[in-house]
Order: structure tokens, then sequence, then C-alpha cells
């Protein structure tokens, strides 16, 4: 009897890019009855998650639910709908493909894959002055 194991390399996720160059994304000011709106395949001020994994290997990608409840000091809140593409190439940000919670990504051969994060948030015309936040996980896993 033979005994085999495959060693892949742990994974790791870095963001970067984001409107506020740390990767993080923010809207600026919306006022009630408006829309802002982060194009994940067109904008600068889309997050950029570089991930790093095994070279050629599929990767299974799990997020937030299809809206990210945002709240601010006093728990009003704004619902945040991600708009979520991927590519194995940095430069294919336009090209991208998009991405489903679940669904398979597949490693670029230099163990590479880029996932762009944009989306929108609506303010509606009973929406409260405040400061709104709220938190958008991504895991990778093989």
């Amino acid at each position: 009897m033979q005994v085999t194991a495959s060693v892949v390399p742990a994974v790791s996720i870095t963001c970067s890019a984001g409107s506020d160059g740390s990767g993080n994304i923010n809207f600026g000011l919306v006022l009630p009855r408006n829309t802002a709106t982060i194009d994940s395949r067109t904008s600068t001020y889309a997050s950029l998650f570089t991930v790093h994994a095994g070279s050629d290997v599929q990767m299974t990608t799990t997020f937030s639910s299809p809206t990210v409840t945002l709240l601010d000091s006093l728990n009003n809140s704004l619902s945040f709908i991600p708009s979520i593409v991927g590519a194995q190439l940095s430069s294919s940000q336009s090209s991208a493909t998009s991405i489903s919670s679940g669904g398979v990504i597949t490693m670029s051969s230099s163990g590479l894959y880029y996932i762009w994060l944009g989306g929108y948030v609506t303010v509606p015309s009973s929406g409260k002055p405040g400061n709104y936040s709220g938190t958008f996980n991504l895991t990778v896993t093989y």
C-alpha cells in the first residue's frame, strides 16, 4: 500500500486600492434619494483583493451575503449591494468575470488571482444623516 499527500501553499489575501488607497470603499457624501456607485470593472476606487495560492488550482470563494448592512452610531441602516469580479491578470479588471459566493475560481500558473469589489449604496428619501459603515468578508479555500 502506498500513502501519498499533496502539500499546497497556504492561501493569503491582500487588499489594496479602494477609494481610500488601503482597500476600503468610501462612497463619500451621498444625498437622500441618490445612489452612489463604484463599478468593479472600471473604477480605480474598487477594492482589489490579490489572492495567493497554488498554481493552476481551483479555489472556492465565499463572501458576505448579497447585501451588506451599513450602520451609523444610532443603528440606522443602509444597504451596500456588492459587485464582485475576478481575473487571473491584474491588468484584466475591465474584462473580469462576475464571481458569486460559492463560485469557483482558477488560480493562474503563478498562483495569483485578482478580485475587484465595487457596488452601490442607495439612500432613500427617509435616510438619516450620519456616518455609516459595515464589513465585507471574503474567504477563498481549496
